[in-house]
């Protein structure tokens, strides 16, 4: 029995020294902080709360060579930023991270539910599709026409997460302000304007 219990105790104790922690120090307002990467099959886990502005957590699984990254929600549309709203690049392990930004701050008070976008659109315009952080930005979902320059579409998410539109299914055909350059993603707002697209390849000729 002692004999058991002394391998036990020694399996643990290699268990917890091959452990990797991981310390991150996030901007002011951040209600929570959770970690995703290779270790984890980039799956957002949650971090422990050290005080308002540290959150830590220990990974049996992690090694040095895992990439992650960090966000302050439960999916990819509330991942870290830097102070220009550009995306990070995967992060090697460094035992004391900093998050300069967040793409949005989470708020666990506020609910997902169905949400109405609306769109008027350059003349011309074929089709219309919306991408956001409801899904990580993983897809371009087609809108409905209303008419020739006005679309419409239905999703699930809530009022804090970012989106663009594009008048195409890739980043090519996207969005830009009126002087040609890309902007911000947007933020919600229940009847918004595109002035103008990175691509008219999806546009109807005039006649």
């Amino acid at each position: 029995m002692k004999k058991l219990l002394l391998m036990l105790t020694f399996a643990l104790t290699v268990f917890s020294v091959n452990a990797l922690v991981y310390n991150v120090t996030v901007p002011a307002g951040t209600n929570t902080c959770y970690i995703a990467g290779e270790m984890n099959g980039w799956t957002h886990q949650l971090m422990t709360k050290v005080d308002a502005e540290n959150y830590t957590i220990e990974i049996p699984s992690a090694t040095i060579d895992h990439k992650y990254k960090y966000c302050s929600g439960p999916r990819w549309g509330y991942v870290e930023e830097d102070l220009e709203g550009n995306d990070v690049p995967n992060r090697s392990y460094s035992e004391s991270d900093v998050v300069l930004n967040w793409m949005v701050y989470y708020d666990p008070t506020v609910p997902d539910e169905n949400i109405v976008y609306n769109v008027t659109v350059p003349a011309g315009t074929k089709n219309c599709y919306i991408v956001g952080g409801w899904d990580g930005w993983s897809s371009f979902q087609k809108m409905d026409k209303i008419d020739p320059t006005h679309f419409t579409i239905t999703i699930l998410s809530n009022i804090q997460l970012k989106y663009l539109y594009s008048s195409g299914l890739d980043w090519e055909k996207i969005e830009l302000t009126a002087d040609g350059a890309y902007g911000p993603k947007r933020s919600y707002s229940t009847n918004d304007v595109v002035l103008k697209w990175s691509s008219i390849l999806n546009t109807q000729k005039a006649r």
